[in-house]
């Protein structure tokens, strides 16, 4: 079975859709030390998002390539 990256008429990109229904999204529960990281990873982004002005492309992604784009899960910038 191939994987859809080597489909012919893919492509690419990322396609963000809402969840079906609100039992889609819901918390979940962390680690406190866990938070507390992801707490710094957004200051630290929020500085970088504003130190790259209009060059920064990306939505509201928590892990992003360096220009704000969400990440792919090739694992390669494009």
């Amino acid at each position: 079975m191939k994987h859809a990256r080597y489909c012919p008429e893919r492509i690419g990109g990322i396609l963000e859709v809402d969840v079906k229904s609100s039992k889609g999204r819901r918390g979940i529960r962390l680690p406190d030390q866990l938070f507390e990281l992801l707490v710094s990873h957004k200051e630290t982004q929020d500085k970088e998002r504003e130190a790259a002005g209009d060059l920064w492309q990306g939505g509201d992604w928590m892990f992003t390539q360096s220009n704000g784009k969400a990440l792919e899960s090739s694992g390669r910038p494009r």
